[in-house]
């Protein structure tokens, strides 16, 4: 059973209203109990202007829903008796990859928490406030529109060659399936593939994470960097050094997943050092090492388009998102941010993709993933030898660090100080 919320009613705020040109959002709220969607109905009257909101009773309706047609946000209880939450937000993950899937779950609801880790981007504990799921949705709906969707769809649809989760990757989650999953039964799903535990021990190992001790063993790299940036390693590992290519594209791709550790590490130590919480260390390690994924797709299928554009950049004096724009309708940054927000990772990660050249262009300053992403990737650009070096570097023609934006959060004089110290020890 649906009921939807038109909008239609004379007590709308006109003022908050988006343009008739803008079309309004789709937002799903299901739950098994009447009394609560009554309550959502209620609590999130003043944005039915705003959203298309629909309450749905149960699970199997939802996934009826759910089949026939698109939407933008889904928000499923998790314990319902016909169809768990798990499996509403893993058929909206199928049929809407782009869809942004939220979950409610109590603490008792353990073993169904873990089977919701794939397809869940947020959780929120039960009870909760509408008001913060109604912020934490906005916001999403905010970055995505921050995004030029219809260019990056088009862009996706010219190209033959994407980038999927592999076998391991869904091994992976059909792991975490299981209510005694854990560190140990993860890494034991991959090193049954020898190739990629040896890339993500490797990986691991590099000097850019700054890992305490040497991993041996595919459980510890899972207990040590968390199961995120297991995911995110996951993904460099396959697409950047286990993807056939020609020797010349392969060295390409080699020299972008070196970049990517390399922002990775930085972005890791950077929001560690500055005692950022450990949510947000792991959030701006993920990001900085997916960075760079839109750069290989790019390289992958239009190779020759995408040395022209580098070729370019050289001779003139423009930006590296103003020539990929101008020759594919959307830049390395865009088209990164896009699949991973397709392959389910947090809007924190997601955003610290899109911005982090242009990190004031995703709102007002804080000091989260994005900010540790954008001054890892000056770093990661440095030509000369120490990571400080890269602070005042220019790459395509464009400042590489927004140092308002840095300014703004108290980190300026500390960076800079950073740099005047490394100049000086060297």
């Amino acid at each position: 059973m649906s009921d939807q919320t038109d909008g239609n009613d004379e007590t709308t705020d006109a003022a908050t209203a988006p343009s008739e040109s803008v079309p309004r959002p789709t937002v799903l709220f299901v739950d098994d109990e009447p009394f609560i969607l009554d309550g959502l109905r209620r609590t999130l009257r003043h944005r039915r202007n705003l959203w298309n909101m629909e309450f749905i009773e149960g699970g199997k309706a939802a996934l009826d829903r759910i089949a026939a047609g698109p939407f933008d946000v889904i928000v499923s209880d998790m314990r319902m008796p016909d169809v768990d939450g798990a499996a509403v937000l893993e058929a909206a993950a199928t049929e809407h990859p782009e869809s942004l899937r939220y979950i409610l779950t109590g603490y008792a609801d353990k073993e169904y928490l873990l089977r919701a880790l794939g397809p869940a981007q947020r959780f929120f504990a039960k009870p909760c406030d509408a008001a913060e799921i109604a912020a934490s949705i906005e916001k999403a709906l905010t970055l995505r529109t921050m995004l030029p969707t219809e260019a990056l769809r088009e862009l996706m649809g010219r190209l033959k060659s994407v980038p999927v989760p592999s076998d391991t990757y869904y091994a992976l989650l059909q792991q975490l399936d299981s209510p005694t999953a854990s560190a140990k039964s993860v890494g034991a799903v991959l090193e049954e593939d020898l190739g990629l535990t040896t890339q993500i021990l490797r990986l691991s190992n590099s000097a850019y994470f700054g890992l305490p001790k040497r991993l041996t063993r595919a459980q510890e790299a899972v207990e040590m960097l968390g199961m995120e940036s297991i995911r995110a390693l996951l993904t460099v590992a396959e697409f950047f050094l286990l993807t056939p290519l020609s020797s010349a594209l392969a060295d390409e791709c080699k020299k972008l997943a070196e970049r990517s550790m390399r922002i990775g590490g930085y972005a890791r130590k950077f929001a560690q050092r500055h005692g950022m919480d450990p949510d947000i260390v792991t959030h701006a390690a993920t990001a900085g090492l997916l960075s760079h994924i839109g750069s290989l797709v790019l390289q992958v299928n239009e190779p020759n388009s995408y040395a022209r554009a580098m070729r370019y950049l050289d001779q003139h004096d423009t930006s590296v998102g103003a020539v990929e724009r101008a020759m594919f309708g959307a830049t390395h940054s865009e088209l990164s941010a896009y699949l991973v927000a397709v392959w389910g990772f947090a809007d924190p990660v997601v955003e610290a993709i899109a911005f982090h050249h242009h990190p004031a262009k995703a709102g007002p300053p804080e000091r989260g993933a994005l900010c540790a992403v954008h001054v890892a990737q000056a770093m990661a650009g440095a030509d000369t030898g120490g990571e400080d070096a890269a602070l005042f570097v220019h790459h395509g023609h464009e400042p590489v660090l927004d140092w308002d934006y840095l300014d703004a959060l108290g980190l300026g004089d500390p960076l800079r100080a950073e740099l005047g110290q490394a100049q000086e020890d060297g």
